[in-house]
């Protein structure tokens, strides 16, 4: 097993190293901070809601192309399907996110619209 000393952290990772420092540095990963979308509270009749999207900036200690560094996405079950984004992907996403909110405003709007025995 390969112990290189871990290299420079970036200032956005929030994972503690101090273990990392005897494994392989194939191992060592760094992670931004969880970006969450969920539902409001009391959204949901009979509990808080799960996160409807995650995510984080991952990055590893030596660059692999297993697991590239990119932007995870998921639906907060890290057990459950995610998606990778690079650069590009992260656009497109971001579009798709922006088109989404303003069909979701559409939507607040009509349901604002709507007469209050029908709501």
């Amino acid at each position: 097993m390969n112990t290189a000393p871990l290299g420079p952290c970036p200032p956005w990772c929030v994972i503690d190293h101090a273990r990392d420092a005897y494994s392989d540095p194939e191992d060592r990963f760094h992670y931004g901070p969880d970006l969450l979308l969920k539902p409001p509270a009391g959204s949901h009749p009979d509990n808080d809601p799960l996160p409807v999207l995650r995510a984080k900036l991952f990055l590893p200690e030596v660059p692999r192309e297993k697991d590239p560094a990119c932007i995870m996405v998921d639906h907060g079950d890290v057990y459950g399907p995610y998606a990778q984004l690079d650069v590009e992907k992260a656009d497109q996403m971001i579009r798709d996110l922006k088109a989404f909110t303003a069909r979701l405003q559409q939507m607040r709007d009509q349901l604002a619209e709507t007469p209050k025995g029908q709501a």
